[in-house]
């Protein structure tokens, strides 16, 4: 090879490392000024719905592969984003952090000690999710029935999840001619803004699902608060009115009854008197029928006295009467033997 040739040769050399030097630059800088725009998306949209998710990039690309642990630290910035007692571990799709919640979830009840425990945890989870007050009073009548088992309720609360992981979300919101991943979103929006009220539970879930499903949650839990205010107002209303009405005719009742209560107590003081006045009478009796009681007895013994009295004049009368009847007989008998003896001396015989 001659001189020239070498020399060309150390200059295509020397060129195509400066080529990829540059190229190196230009790659890094792109990155650098892509990566706010990804960061951006990240914090508007959320996390991948799951690892399928190809959100708005031109060309698609799969949004799952493009997050590495520096970026999960920066979705993750400090502890207040580890969720409290529903926290955990930094995943990178809204899929994962559903799943991961459903065991979490799964993990706190078999934690409570007792079946009202486990029955109220279930209780304020489903009202949560309840979107309108229909839903809620169907929640309140469904845990309050003793017929409803913890079983039952935990299987409410799990229908939830599967009902939000299910794909056909996505072929939902593609049906209505949207991004199909929008209607799947939101519904992982729903479940997670409403299982817990703790602001690090929120904080967390605001980083996973993005500020657009998170404010969109908001203000549908918001319009869904303010309808249950209005048609809580009107019950309060109603009742208001029945309260009165109510209240109304009680009043009434109550002076007619307090009018009841004076005459009874007027007739009743009538009967204390009425009763007070027989027990006198009765006092009177009484002392009459102990004097006569008295006077019977004395009478009883004075009677016995004169019966006894009277037996004996009887047995004296008796004896007087026999003693008279046989003088009487005996008189008759010597009477006749004195007619026999006159007649005798008449005749001529003598004795």
């Amino acid at each position: 090879m001659s001189l020239l040739g070498k020399v060309v040769a150390i200059l295509n050399v020397l060129a195509a490392l400066l080529f990829m030097y540059l190229g190196a630059i230009d790659w890094g800088k792109h990155q650098a000024q892509t990566y706010p725009v990804f960061r951006n998306e990240l914090l508007f949209h959320g996390l991948p719905a799951d690892e399928d998710d190809q959100g708005t990039h031109m060309p698609p690309t799969k949004l799952a592969k493009q997050i590495g642990t520096p970026a999960l630290n920066e979705i993750y910035p400090t502890t207040n984003f580890s969720g409290g007692e529903l926290g955990g571990d930094n995943v990178g799709t809204q899929e994962a952090e559903v799943q991961r919640v459903r065991a979490k979830v799964k993990q706190k009840i078999d934690s409570l000690d007792g079946d009202a425990a486990k029955r109220s945890y279930l209780r304020e989870a489903l009202l949560g999710l309840a979107r309108n007050a229909g839903e809620r009073s169907a929640v309140h009548q469904r845990v309050n029935d003793p017929k409803t088992t913890l079983a039952d309720l935990a299987g409410d609360l799990d229908s939830w999840f599967e009902v939000t992981l299910a794909a056909a979300r996505v072929a939902e919101g593609a049906a209505a001619g949207k991004d199909g991943y929008d209607v799947r979103r939101q519904a992982i929006a729903h479940l997670l803004y409403c299982l817990s009220p703790e602001p690090a539970w929120h904080d967390r879930v605001r980083a996973v699902v993005g500020l657009i499903a998170y404010t969109r949650e908001a203000e549908s839990q918001a319009a869904a608060l303010e309808e249950m205010t209005r048609q809580l107002e009107i019950a309060m209303a109603d009742d208001q009115a029945t309260f009165e009405r109510d209240y109304t005719a009680l009043v009434q009742r109550l002076h007619y009854l307090a009018d009841q209560v004076d005459h009874l107590s007027y007739d009743l003081i009538s009967q204390k008197d009425l009763a007070e006045a027989h027990r006198v009478l009765v006092k009177s009796r009484e002392r009459d029928v102990e004097e006569f009681t008295t006077r019977l007895t004395d009478g009883q013994a004075k009677l016995r006295k004169t019966l006894a009295k009277q037996a004996e004049l009887e047995t004296k009368l008796h004896t007087t009467w026999k003693n008279l009847t046989q003088a009487v007989n005996e008189n008759i008998k010597l009477e006749k033997q004195i007619r026999d003896l006159e007649l005798g001396q008449e005749n001529g015989e003598r004795p």
